[in-house]
């Protein structure tokens, strides 16, 4: 991938979305995303089940991208691949239910624009809509 994520480098430091940025990677079970993205990738793939049993994941959320409702963090795996997990940011404004929607929406989406296009989108391994989850946010984990 890139080893130059932006993390809090140009974000004011003090504003409500950096805080909420904060709790996010202070307080997800960045673990147990490592463990499920290890799984989807072992299940998936054959040659990574053959090759190595012991196949890890890594997540350094001190490096990560952020827009207005998500955060984008790399994770490499012990194979050198590297997937992406786009984690929702929490949101008062809108209802819970809303939120689940609008992202299994954008999942349907990728899928038929990938099944019916040459145009490049992501492939969405895993994906979790609902709260409360072991997690502790919603995420979908993808890769190009």
């Amino acid at each position: 991938m890139t080893d130059s994520w932006p993390s809090f480098d140009g974000l004011d430091r003090d504003s409500k979305h950096v805080r909420k940025i904060r709790k996010l990677l202070e307080t997800a079970k960045v673990s147990f995303l490592s463990e499920e993205a290890s799984k989807i990738r072992r299940a998936l793939d054959w040659t990574v089940r053959t090759r190595s049993k012991r196949l890890t994941c890594s997540i350094d959320a001190s490096k990560f991208a952020s827009g207005h409702n998500s955060v984008v963090v790399e994770l490499k795996f012990s194979d050198s691949t590297s997937w992406i997990a786009r984690i929702r940011l929490p949101s008062k404004a809108a209802p819970n239910e809303e939120v689940e929607r609008s992202l299994l929406s954008e999942i349907i989406t990728l899928r038929l624009v990938k099944s019916k296009t040459s145009i490049p989108v992501p492939e969405v391994y895993g994906f979790d809509s609902s709260l409360p989850n072991t997690f502790g946010y919603r995420y979908l984990l993808m890769c190009f």
